[in-house]
C-alpha cells in the first residue's frame, strides 16, 4: 500500500491575496498590532526590541493591516523607535521624535481628536494610560507611504501617518464603522496576555524603564 497522498484533485482556495505595492498617499482604514518578544515574559518590556546594529536603539515592531476596500488584508510594517538613534543639533534623538508624531496622529485618528484641540478631554485622550501597549489593536485611518527599492530589497509600503478629524476622508470612514467591533479582526498574538481576551491589562509594574513610558 502506497503512503503517497495526492492533493491534485482538491480545490484550490486561499484566503491570502497577492498585493502589489499600494500607491503612495492612499488613505485606508487600518488596525495596528505590536509584536511581542516571545522570549521575554516581562509584561512591562516584552513589546520592546533592541537594534542588532545599534544597542542604543529601542523600538516597537508594529504591523498595520488594511481592514476594508481594495487592499483589504494587506500589511505594512513600521519600526517605531522609542529610544536612541541619530542625534539632531539640539542633542535630541531624531527617530523618537518621528515616532511621537506618527503615534499622535494614530491616536487622534482612532479616538476622534482634532489635531488642534487643546481642551482637557482631548489632552487626556492623547495619553496612553497603560504605556505603549495601548497602541495595540487601535483602528484608525492611515496614509500609506512607499519606500523605494534599494539594492536587493524591493519597494514596500509603510505607514506615513494617521488621518485625524478635519479631513473629509476621516468623516467618511467614521460614518462607515459599525457600532459593534467586527469579529473579523480579533486582536491576534496578544503582546501582553490578558484574562479579558483582547484588552491589555492595567499597567501595575512600577519597574518599567523611563524610555518605556510614552
Amino acid at each position: 500500500m502506497s503512503d503517497a497522498i495526492d492533493f491534485n484533485d482538491e480545490s484550490f482556495e486561499s484566503k491570502y491575496k497577492e498585493y502589489s505595492v499600494i500607491p503612495k498617499g492612499s488613505v485606508l482604514p487600518m488596525i495596528l498590532y505590536l509584536e511581542r518578544d516571545k522570549d521575554n515574559d516581562d509584561q512591562a518590556t516584552n513589546i520592546f526590541k533592541k537594534s542588532s546594529k545599534d544597542n542604543d536603539v529601542v523600538y516597537l515592531n508594529s504591523k498595520c493591516i488594511v481592514t476594508s476596500g481594495e487592499y483589504k488584508g494587506a500589511a505594512m510594517w513600521n519600526a517605531l523607535t522609542v529610544k536612541g538613534g541619530q542625534v539632531g543639533g539640539d542633542g535630541k534623538a531624531l527617530a523618537p521624535i518621528i515616532t511621537g508624531r506618527i503615534c499622535r496622529s494614530i491616536i487622534e485618528s482612532s479616538r476622534g481628536i482634532a489635531s488642534n484641540a487643546s481642551d482637557p478631554n482631548s489632552a487626556a485622550s492623547r495619553k496612553l494610560k497603560n504605556g505603549w501597549i495601548d497602541l495595540h489593536g487601535l483602528e484608525f485611518l492611515g496614509k500609506v507611504n512607499v519606500i523605494p527599492a534599494k539594492d536587493q530589497y524591493a519597494e514596500k509600503n509603510t505607514l506615513l501617518c494617521g488621518i485625524p478629524p478635519g479631513h473629509k476622508e476621516w468623516y467618511e470612514w467614521r460614518s462607515s464603522i459599525p457600532t459593534q467591533p467586527s469579529p473579523e479582526y480579533p486582536t491576534p498574538e496578544q503582546p501582553i496576555p490578558s484574562s479579558s481576551g483582547t484588552e491589555p491589562p492595567t499597567e501595575t509594574n512600577s519597574s518599567r524603564p523611563e524610555w518605556a513610558t510614552p
